[in-house]
């Protein structure tokens, strides 16, 4: 799969750093400006840029080694709107932070 998305009304990109709690990215939802309309993020690409992160969905991952494990340069897409909600993040070792990359698409 290519890294380029597909054409959308929307897309936002901003860097989050992972800590040594799970997290879950934060909105996935963008309010129309001027209306009262709510767009769901249906895709999101994720570049790990630093150190390593383990990644759940429905579950929290941990530093003790539950979850999927992604290092630095890996590519990360999340294809609906259900995988950007229940995704979380850790970083997978204590103290060793990852940047990550998101876009979402809206």
């Amino acid at each position: 799969m290519g890294t380029e998305l597909r054409g959308s009304l929307l897309t936002i990109t901003e860097k989050l750093t992972s800590t040594n709690t799970a997290q879950s990215l934060v909105a996935g939802t963008y309010v129309v400006a001027g209306s009262s309309v709510t767009k769901y993020a249906q895709y999101a690409l994720i570049t790990v840029e630093a150190d390593e992160i383990r990644v759940g969905f429905g579950m929290a991952p941990t530093q003790a080694g539950v979850g999927h494990k992604f290092k630095a340069n890996d590519v990360i897409a999340l294809v609906s709107h259900d995988m950007i909600k229940n995704f979380q993040y850790i970083s997978a070792d204590s103290g060793n932070h990852a940047n990550l990359m998101i876009t979402l698409e809206y």
